[in-house]
Order: C-alpha cells, then sequence, then structure tokens
C-alpha cells in the first residue's frame, strides 16, 4: 500500500515506485492534498480509516 499524495509530485513517486511493485501496490490517493496535511486535518482515526477502507 502506499499513501499517496494528490498531486504531480505525488502521482510521479506512485509510478516510479509502482514500476517494481506492480502487483503488490495498491495506492491511497489523499484527495485534496498531502498524507501530512489530511493527519493534521483529520487525525490518526481518519487516516487508519482511509487505509482500511482502501
Amino acid at each position: 500500500m502506499l499513501l499517496q499524495d494528490d498531486d504531480e509530485a505525488g502521482e510521479k513517486m506512485a509510478t516510479a515506485l509502482g514500476k517494481p511493485l506492480r502487483s503488490n501496490l495498491r495506492p491511497v490517493i489523499m484527495n485534496g492534498g498531502d498524507v501530512n496535511s489530511f493527519f493534521q486535518e483529520n487525525g490518526r482515526e481518519a487516516l487508519r480509516g482511509k487505509v482500511i477502507a482502501a
């Protein structure tokens, strides 16, 4: 699982990491921002819920 920032840089990182891990990688896109801002705004349980729901 890869927590992916919702921007061009996050997409590039997911693509680069996804090539060697293609069959085992599942991206979780942080809609409207990055992982840190999602965590800061929503907390640990919301981030955990997002990961579990993916």
